[in-house]
């Protein structure tokens, strides 16, 4: 059986119509009321912010180049005039680090020259580098064992117009820095000159009283001059030769020392009659810090024999030495050019 139609339902459909217009319509209107409010409550523009010297002033700073650069479409990478020589990224934080103890220290920014983390190592040198800068002892580390800490190298720069690279081995100051002087050494050799009968006969003496084996004496004769003789009894080695005898007042013997070659200082020798001359050895040792097994021994005035690796280029001459500091002279093998470096006793050379 089918259900008629009430009279009351056309009614009440019209009224929910009417209803849900007005409610739509009161929706609409309080949403465009409160879109109207909020832009009046906007915050202004950062066009022209006041800008303060604070750390919020700069941050509100940072805040419009950031505004600036994202409505460009781009995210471009600040260089700051300290920061390391290379470009900090947008999203890279400031290299900060703490220098101290628990308690008591201070945050330092590497991207500033001042205050340094570890002096005197600058700052940027330390980030350039990429280098254990938490370690207080980054200075005297050698992370690429050349011989040479972090703290040379960049010294070394400084005073040569260099750029060394800590983190690279075949990068570093010449190896003649790495010399020490350690002690000097003289082994006395006197030779003493006598007129046994003048105008003729003469007398050489070498009056060793510590060795007395190596004691001896060579009579010679102005008609003999030239002949060679050995530097001890029964050596059959010859060592010195005598070049002339003069005919004056004090008589004067010139001897040459066979096992020198000139200009060494002791390769010839004028003796007064009575007098003597000392043809001794005397040299310097030097340690060498690349490897310490080997050393270097320098004759006064001679060149080295010595071909270390690191020091294969160069001469090495012995120019001045006392008991507090030995003085050498360098020179390139290739570019002739030389240079002298004085050396403390005991003591590493520094820049």
């Amino acid at each position: 059986m089918k259900k008629s139609a009430r009279k009351e339902d056309p009614i009440i459909l019209a009224c929910a119509a009417v209803l849900a217009l007005g409610i739509g319509g009161w929706v609409v209107k309080s949403t465009m009321d409160f879109s109207k409010e909020s832009s009046d409550a906007l915050l202004p523009p950062l066009a022209d912010p006041e800008v303060t010297e604070t750390p919020a002033g700069t941050a509100l700073m940072h805040t419009t180049e950031l505004k600036a650069a994202v409505d460009a479409g781009n995210f471009p990478k600040w260089a700051t005039t300290e920061s390391a020589g290379r470009d900090r990224g947008f999203l890279v934080s400031t290299p900060l680090v703490f220098k101290g103890t628990a308690g008591q220290g201070e945050v330092l920014d590497l991207d500033k020259e001042q205050p340094m983390l570890r002096p005197p190592i600058p700052n940027a040198w330390l980030t350039k580098h990429r280098l254990q800068s938490n370690y207080a002892n980054v200075g005297q580390l050698d992370p690429d064992g050349d011989k040479f800490t972090n703290e040379e190298e960049y010294l070394w720069g400084e005073k040569l117009g260099e750029e060394f690279d800590p983190n690279n081995s075949t990068s570093h100051p010449p190896y003649y820095y790495k010399l020490v002087f350690d002690r000097l050494v003289s082994d006395p050799y006197v030779v003493e000159f006598r007129m046994v009968a003048e105008p003729n006969d003469y007398s050489l003496k070498h009056p060793d009283s510590v060795n007395r084996r190596e004691k001896w004496t060579y009579y010679g004769n102005r008609n003999k001059i030239g002949n060679k003789f050995p530097d001890r009894e029964n050596s059959a080695k010859n060592r010195f030769q005598v070049e002339k005898l003069n005919e004056g007042k004090p008589k004067v013997i010139t001897l040459l020392d066979l096992s020198r070659q000139p200009p060494h200082p002791k390769a010839k020798a004028d003796i007064i009659n009575g007098q003597s001359f000392d043809f001794g050895d005397v040299y310097a040792l030097m340690g060498y810090a690349k490897n310490t097994n080997d050393a270097l021994k320098l004759e006064l005035l001679e060149e080295s024999p010595a071909t270390l690796d690191g020091l294969e280029d160069f001469t090495l001459r012995l120019v001045e030495v006392d008991p507090q500091n030995a003085v050498i002279e360098f020179t390139n093998k290739s570019t002739n050019e030389t240079m002298k470096l004085t050396f403390p006793q005991g003591e590493a050379i520094k820049p």
